[in-house]
């Protein structure tokens, strides 16, 4: 790590002091990544969809990209053992990911939007060997989805405060049918599509 302290002093000097601070934090985060795999996983799935609302924002928004660390040091910390990064029961659906991918890329309306689409793409294929490779006893699965649920739960908690307690924190829509501003609930997921399809994605799990 003192090499990384090194860095961060570098980056620091040259550039800011955020950028310094943030690559401590991202070399920090690695390295605890790396030797707690599983506890990490479960902490990202926990905090993932508070992220949304911190990347609005101006001074918090950079913390975001500690979530991009945990998830390249868990993809390339499985590679460990055999070799292979997922089992080949999931060879089409990632090669199918990564085409849908590249065409989403390639159709995007501004390259530099299409480039961080593409990373954000990216970065949930990369979770489907990880998952694969930690969840892989009935031990953790069970472990998972308590905390996805237990997340998903105060997410619909959270939501609810917001609709009964803070009603002008919600997205607004004009409906141009029937001429009326219609409020739309996005609890801390930062922007209601973003609400229903974490909601669609939790939806079939419980079944």
């Amino acid at each position: 790590m003192l090499g990384a302290g090194i860095i961060a002093l570098f980056l620091g000097v040259l550039f800011s002091a955020q950028a310094g601070l943030l690559f401590l934090a991202a070399a920090w985060v690695a390295v605890g990544t790396w030797r707690y795999p599983w506890p990490a996983f479960l902490f990202l799935i926990a905090i993932a969809p508070f992220l949304l609302i911190l990347k609005a924002t101006v001074v918090l928004g950079p913390l975001t990209l500690l979530k991009d660390v945990v998830i390249l040091t868990l993809f390339l910390r499985s590679f460990r053992g055999d070799g292979r990064p997922f089992p080949s029961a999931l060879t089409i659906p990632v090669f199918t990911l990564l085409v849908w991918d590249l065409v989403a890329f390639i159709r995007a309306d501004a390259f530099a939007l299409g480039l961080l689409r593409l990373r954000d793409l990216l970065l949930y294929v990369a979770l489907l060997p990880i998952a694969a490779r930690l969840v892989n006893t009935t031990g953790r699965r069970r472990t998972f989805f308590v905390v996805f649920f237990g997340t998903a739960a105060l997410i619909l908690v959270l939501g609810a405060i917001q609709w009964f307690l803070f009603p002008d924190g919600m997205v607004l829509r004009f409906d141009a049918a029937r001429q009326v501003w219609i409020p739309r609930l996005s609890s801390v997921l930062a922007h209601p599509n973003h609400l229903g399809g974490y909601l669609v994605f939790a939806l079939p799990l419980v079944a």
